[in-house]
C-alpha cells in the first residue's frame, strides 16, 4: 500500500461573476469560500472589499455557513489592507483558536486509533481532520467539532467499551443507537466528543449506501506526522454526499467538501462513484449536488458524469435556485416573485420559493399540487407484450426504491394487488444478496376465511413469516373512555375498535417500514367505466384514438364495454348514501353541507378511477391515517402504487384491454404469483355480517352514554337521530356504516381531550 498524496495540479476554476441581486457581502462570501484565488477572483475580492461592507452580517453568514476560516484564509492572501482593523483582529482570534481546536482533536483521533489498534479493532476515520486533509490539503482551512470513526458492527460494542473505560460517556440517552447505528460520546471533561459508527447511514435513509466495500479500498494518508488508514477519494465523496443530503445542502461547507473534492482529485474514478449513486436510485439528488458544487467554484460537470447521465434543463435551473437559497437574505427575497406555492421535489429536497420566470428565461407550468392528468398522449406500442413489461419495470421499479431496509412488513391480503407488492420485494430483497427479515401482516375474519387462504397461500409461495389480527372481536369491542394516546384531530373511528390501529402496532414491532397495496384498484380497474368518465369530459378524441389503436394492434373489433360501464355506474349509484341524518341542522346549513354532499356524488366516477387518486379525499384521510404524526405508532407506510411514474405510465396506455379487472397486473404477474390468486375475481367487501345487530345491542349501552356525556357534541350530531338509526339495523349500509364510526370517532375525541380546553370558540369547525 503506498502513500496516497494530494495531487500537485488542482482542476482550474473558471471566472467567478457577482451574482445579481445579492447582497455584496453575500458575493464577497462566495468569491472567498475556495482554496486558490485566481487573478480574476481576486479582482472581484478587491472591488467588492471597496464598497459599503455590513462586516457584522458577513461574519455572522460565514460564521452560520461553517467557513470563517475559508474566509480568512482569502482575504489574508489576496487584500488584508482592505481589511478594518478591528474585523482583522476578530478573524485573526477566531482562526487562532480554531487552529489549536483542529490540532487538538486531531492528536485525540490518532490515540484513539491507536487505543483501538491495541484491542485489534480495525476502525476508519472519516469526515474531521481526514477531510480536512483530502479535500482542502490542510487540517486548519475547514472547521470540525468531534471525530466520526467507522468501525465493524462485529467490534462496535467492543470499541464502545473501550472508549468507556477511558473516561468516555454516552452524550444522548444510549436507546437511540439501534435506529441511528452509531453512538454519540462524549470524553467527561467534555474536549472531545466521538460518532462511533458501525454503518454510514441509516438502513432507512434516501440512499442506504452499503460500508461494507470501504474496508477493502482504505488508502494511507499523512496527518499530524502519523499515517491512518482512510476511505479512499471516491468513497469519501459519497460520504460528503450522505451528509450534505442530510442536511439539504444548506451549508455552504458541505457544499465546498464536495467540490474541492472533485477539484482536487481530476482521475477520480466515477464509474465506480455513480453505480451505486444509481443502483439505490439517487441519480437526480446527486447530479442535483454536483451541480451545486460546479456552480459553487465555477467547475465543468465531470466528462465521465455528463456522458452516462443527461442533466435536464430543470435541473439545472433547480440548481441554481438552491444555490441562492444557501445564502439567500432579505433583499433577494423581495425582488423573487413566488408562483402561487410552487414547489420542486428532487431527490427528496423541497425547494419552495421560485424565482420569477422571466428572470431566469425558463418556463413553467404551473398546476395544482399533486394533481394528475386525465389523459396522457397515447402509447402506442408493436406488440402487447411490450405493454406488459413495461408496466412490470415501473411496478418493481416503484417498490425497490420503497424498499430502504433489510427488516420491513407488508399489508397482505388475499387479493392482487397488496399480492403482488410482496412478491415482487420479496424478490428484490433477495437479489441484493443480503439477510433480510420480510414478514406479512393480514387482517383475519372468519367472514372472509377464503381471503386468509389466499393470503396464507402467497406468504408460504415466497416464503416469508406470516401474521394475524382477527378482527371480529373489534365489532363488538366496547372502548375504555381512558385516552390511549394524544391524537391531532378527531379519529377517523374509535382507536380501540379499529383493528387496523393493532395491525399497525404489530407491524412497528417488527420494523419501521411497511407496504401496502392501498391505489391497487382506482389504478388498474378503469377499463370498464372510463369511456363513461372521457364521456363526460369531452374526450371523444381519446376514446376514438383507444379504438383505432385497438384494431391496429390485434386486428379484431374492439371490445367497448356499454353494458358493462353501464352496469356499474348504477352500481355506484345505488351505492352513493344518503347524507347523514344525524347532523346538526344549523351546522349543516352554516357549513353548507347538504350542497357538498350533492357535489361528492356528482364527481363520484372521477373519485373512484384514477383521477381521484390525486383528487379524493379519501385518499388524504388515508394518508393521515397512517402517518405516524396522526397514529402516534412510529412506522412509516410506503404505497407503492402511487408512484407518480407508475401512475402517469397507466394513464398513458389504452384502458381497454389493460386496465379491465387489472389484466395488465394479472399477465404481469405469470409465474410470479400462484395461479389461484392470479386468475381469481375482485372481491368486493361488506359490512361485517353482525355489524348492524351489534350496533343495536350497544346503542343503549357505551354508545348513548358517549354521545349524552360530551357536551360540544350537540353543536354538531343529533343523538337522538344517531340512535334512532342505531335501532334499525336494516338501515346500516357499507356506506354510513363509515359515517357511524366517523361521528362515534369524533365523540370519542372530544370527550378523551375535553379536559384540555380543546374548543374555546363557538365557530370552530370539528369535521
Amino acid at each position: 500500500m503506498t502513500l496516497q498524496l494530494l495531487p500537485q495540479e488542482r482542476i482550474k476554476y473558471k471566472t467567478v461573476s457577482p451574482i445579481a441581486n445579492l447582497r455584496p457581502e453575500i458575493n464577497l462570501l462566495l468569491c472567498c469560500t475556495r482554496i486558490d484565488i485566481d487573478t480574476s477572483t481576486a479582482s472581484q475580492i478587491h472591488k467588492l472589499l471597496q464598497t459599503d461592507l455590513d462586516w457584522d452580517y458577513l461574519l455572522q453568514k460565514a460564521y452560520q455557513h461553517g467557513v470563517l476560516l475559508l474566509l480568512y484564509k482569502s482575504l489574508q492572501k489576496t487584500h488584508p489592507e482592505l481589511i478594518p482593523q478591528n474585523i482583522s483582529d476578530q478573524l485573526h482570534a477566531y482562526s487562532q483558536i480554531k487552529t489549536a481546536r483542529n490540532l487538538f482533536l486531531t492528536k485525540q483521533l490518532c490515540q484513539i486509533l491507536d487505543l483501538l489498534g491495541t484491542d485489534n479493532i480495525s476502525a476508519i476515520p472519516f469526515k474531521g481532520p481526514t477531510l480536512a486533509t483530502l479535500a482542502y490539503g490542510n487540517l486548519v482551512l475547514r472547521e470540525f467539532s468531534d471525530l466520526d470513526i467507522l468501525v465493524r458492527k462485529d467490534d462496535y460494542l467492543r470499541a464502545k467499551e473501550l472508549l468507556i473505560r477511558q473516561g468516555y460517556r454516552h452524550k444522548y440517552f444510549p436507546e437511540h443507537e439501534v435506529d441511528s447505528y452509531q453512538a454519540q460520546l462524549i470524553r467527561d471533561d467534555g474536549k472531545v466528543g466521538i460518532d462511533l459508527h458501525y454503518e454510514m447511514v441509516t438502513k432507512d435513509s434516501c440512499f442506504p449506501l452499503d460500508s461494507t466495500p470501504f474496508w477493502q479500498r482504505l488508502q494511507p494518508l499523512w496527518i499530524a506526522g502519523q499515517t491512518v488508514a482512510t476511505l479512499q477519494p471516491e468513497d469519501a465523496l459519497l460520504v460528503a454526499y450522505i451528509h450534505g443530503s442530510k442536511e439539504d445542502w444548506r451549508s455552504l461547507k458541505r457544499v465546498c467538501d464536495l467540490a474541492e473534492l472533485i477539484r482536487a482529485y481530476p482521475q477520480l474514478n466515477w464509474e465506480q462513484i455513480l453505480e451505486p449513486v444509481e443502483r439505490l436510485g439517487n441519480k437526480r439528488g446527486f447530479l442535483l449536488a454536483l451541480l451545486l458544487a460546479c456552480n459553487h467554484l465555477s467547475l465543468p460537470l465531470p466528462e465521465a458524469v455528463s456522458q452516462k447521465f443527461k442533466v435536464p434543463p430543470q435541473l439545472r435551473f433547480i440548481a441554481e435556485q438552491l444555490y441562492q437559497e444557501l445564502v439567500c437574505d432579505a433583499d433577494l427575497e423581495n425582488q423573487l416573485t413566488p408562483s402561487d406555492g410552487l414547489s420542486f421535489f428532487i431527490g427528496g429536497l423541497s425547494l419552495v420559493r421560485i424565482a420569477n420566470t422571466d428572470s431566469f428565461r425558463v418556463r413553467v407550468r404551473v398546476q395544482r399540487y399533486w394533481q394528475l392528468q386525465r389523459c396522457l398522449p397515447l402509447i402506442r406500442y408493436q406488440r402487447p407484450e411490450e405493454y406488459v413489461e413495461h408496466f412490470y419495470h415501473l411496478f418493481e421499479q416503484a417498490i425497490s426504491d420503497r424498499v430502504r431496509t433489510d427488516k420491513l412488513s407488508t399489508h397482505l391480503s388475499g387479493g392482487m394487488d397488496s399480492t403482488s407488492i410482496a412478491t415482487v420485494a420479496q424478490n428484490i430483497l433477495a437479489a441484493r444478496g443480503k439477510p433480510f427479515d420480510f414478514q406479512a401482516f393480514t387482517l383475519s375474519s372468519e367472514q372472509e376465511q377464503q381471503e386468509d387462504s389466499y393470503a396464507g397461500l402467497v406468504a408460504r409461495e415466497i416464503g416469508i413469516p406470516h401474521n394475524f389480527v382477527a378482527t371480529d372481536a373489534y365489532v363488538r369491542a366496547v372502548p375504555s373512555m381512558q385516552r390511549q394516546m394524544c391524537l391531532p384531530e378527531p379519529c377517523l373511528s374509535i382507536p380501540e375498535r379499529d383493528p387496523f390501529q393493532e395491525l399497525t402496532k404489530l407491524c412497528a414491532a417488527h420494523g419501521r417500514m411497511v407496504l401496502t397495496g392501498f391505489g391497487g384498484d382506482p389504478a388498474l380497474y378503469f377499463g370498464e367505466f372510463y369511456w363513461l368518465e372521457w364521456l363526460k369530459h369531452g374526450l371523444i378524441g381519446q376514446w376514438l384514438a383507444v379504438q383505432l389503436h385497438y384494431v391496429s394492434l390485434y386486428r379484431r373489433r374492439p371490445t367497448f364495454y356499454f353494458r358493462q360501464g353501464w352496469r356499474y355506474w348504477q352500481k355506484i349509484a345505488q351505492s352513493i348514501s344518503p347524507s347523514p341524518t344525524w347532523i346538526n341542522p344549523a351546522f349543516v346549513k352554516r357549513m353548507d353541507l347538504e350542497a357538498r354532499w350533492e357535489k361528492i356524488n356528482a364527481d363520484s366516477l372521477d373519485q373512484i378511477s384514477r383521477y381521484g387518486m390525486g383528487n379524493s379525499p379519501y385518499w388524504s384521510n388515508l394518508f393521515a391515517w397512517a402517518d405516524p404524526g396522526y397514529s402516534s405508532v412510529l412506522v412509516k407506510h410506503y404505497f407503492p402504487f402511487f408512484d407518480l411514474r407508475l401512475i402517469n405510465y397507466l394513464i398513458a396506455i389504452p384502458p381497454v384491454p389493460w386496465l379491465v379487472k387489472k389484466t395488465i397486473l394479472r399477465e404481469a404477474m405469470e409465474k410470479r404469483l400462484p395461479e389461484a390468486v392470479r386468475n381469481r375475481p375482485k372481491k368486493v367487501f361488506d359490512v361485517h355480517q353482525n355489524y348492524s345487530q351489534v350496533m343495536q345491542e350497544m346503542a343503549g349501552g357505551w354508545i348513548s352514554n358517549l354521545l349524552s356525556e360530551t357536551p360540544i357534541l350537540p353543536e354538531y350530531v343529533e343523538n337522538y337521530d344517531l340512535l334512532a338509526l342505531l335501532e334499525k339495523p336494516e338501515d346500516i349500509t357499507p356506506g354510513n356504516r363509515f359515517l357511524i364510526e366517523r361521528t362515534l370517532g369524533l365523540a370519542y375525541w372530544l370527550k378523551t381531550h375535553q379536559s384540555e380546553n380543546i374548543y374555546t370558540h363557538k365557530n370552530t369547525v370539528l369535521i
